[in-house]
């Protein structure tokens, strides 16, 4: 048996984040901070594209696979070493600054979920632990 469920892991980001609609909540605190610094930010991305958009979302793509020699990938991860952060955080770089070289501006909006198990007892828990 786990010693907390994915029902208690919500109960308790509720206790402490409070209610969105609560202005003095925590969670309307970080609504509103979110919603200040991306206020400005455009409502999709300025990248020149190589066809038009569609006017209704047509939810079709493809996996596009790649591979990287592993001599690329030893040299990113002495990289990563030596700056002491993640690869992760190499990778988020290098896909800014290809954005930036594509027409995306200097000024760039972009996002990634962030596991929220943060507490060792979460692990074992089956749940959609993402902000």
């Amino acid at each position: 048996p786990l010693p907390v469920q994915y029902a208690d892991y919500a109960v308790w980001q509720r206790d402490v984040l409070g209610d969105a609609a609560d202005p003095d909540s925590e969670l309307s605190q970080h609504l509103a901070h979110w919603r200040e610094v991306l206020d400005d930010a455009p409502p999709e991305s300025t990248i020149t594209l190589d066809r038009p958009r569609p006017t209704q979302p047509t939810h079709q793509g493809v996996d596009v696979e790649l591979t990287i020699a592993a001599d690329t990938v030893t040299g990113l991860r002495t990289v990563a070493d030596n700056l002491n952060v993640t690869m992760f955080m190499i990778l988020h770089a290098a896909t800014a600054l290809t954005v930036s070289a594509l027409g995306g501006g200097a000024d760039l909006v972009l996002g990634s979920p962030v596991a929220g198990r943060t507490e060792h007892e979460l692990e074992g828990v089956v749940g959609y632990f993402v902000n």
